[in-house]
């Protein structure tokens, strides 16, 4: 009679264990593909935004105008900002087919041409003139890590470029410059002063990616910040036409 017992309370305990097991077995499972998923995400992000620091063409972004003063070639600005979004797009793609398959990871790929204002003397960049920002269409363009992620600490585009400039002023002044020498006559021989044009470009490319696995708000509970993924980089433009 005790046996019958006892073999009653095993099947009922397996019983009442085994959907916790199952659950927690789940729910670790998930997450750790949703990590997995993340780590491939964020190499492929910075493996792209790598590929923009050596531009194959260097666009037609700043030319000289009449008056030999620094003028912004929009078209070939915005064409330019399409072809890096288009190409970081497509590359987050490549990574995403060699994830799980079964994920509903979400993402944004973006490319700005940004004009600095810049200092004629001294080289360094003083401030934001002009941002044309171009938008992949591969992923998610309306995808906002503020309100998706908010515990991830995001930095928006504008903080990123403020917070460069102000670093490059004092370790590289003339980073995001275009100089010109100019030649004269000093003490009957030959010297050179470099001045700098008033304006520079840069190519500003940003990612943004939430790793979502199999179940969104288990992944973002447990994950927290870890749910999602931004990377940002800036690529000096210096040449003008």
């Amino acid at each position: 009679m005790k046996l019958t017992m006892e073999r009653g309370n095993g099947l009922l305990e397996m019983i009442i264990f085994l959907p916790l097991a199952m659950m927690i077995l789940f729910v670790l499972t998930d997450c750790a593909f949703a990590m997995l998923e993340r780590a491939r995400m964020s190499d492929a992000v910075r493996e792209a935004l790598r590929a923009q620091g050596v531009l194959k063409e260097v666009p037609e972004v700043l030319f000289l105008d009449d008056a030999l003063q620094p003028a912004i070639n929009v078209e070939a600005s915005y064409s330019a900002a399409q072809k890096a979004a288009d190409e970081l797009g497509a590359m987050v793609l490549e990574a995403k087919a060699d994830t799980a398959g079964f994920n509903h990871t979400q993402f944004r790929a973006s490319a700005s041409i940004v004009i600095l204002g810049i200092d004629p003397e001294s080289g360094s960049a003083t401030h934001i003139d002009q941002v044309l920002t171009v938008v992949s269409e591969a992923g998610n363009p309306t995808i906002d890590l503020t309100s998706m992620a908010p515990a991830y600490n995001y930095i928006p585009q504008e903080e990123y470029l403020n917070a460069l400039l102000e670093k490059e002023s004092t370790a590289s002044p003339s980073r995001f410059s275009i100089s010109l020498e100019h030649k004269y006559e000093l003490n009957g021989g030959p010297a050179e002063q470099v001045q700098y044009l008033d304006r520079g470009a840069l190519l500003y490319g940003e990612v943004s990616v939430l790793s979502q696995a199999i179940n969104p708000m288990l992944a973002e509970g447990l994950l927290g910040s870890m749910f999602a993924v931004q990377e940002q980089i800036a690529v000096p433009i210096k040449k003008v036409f």
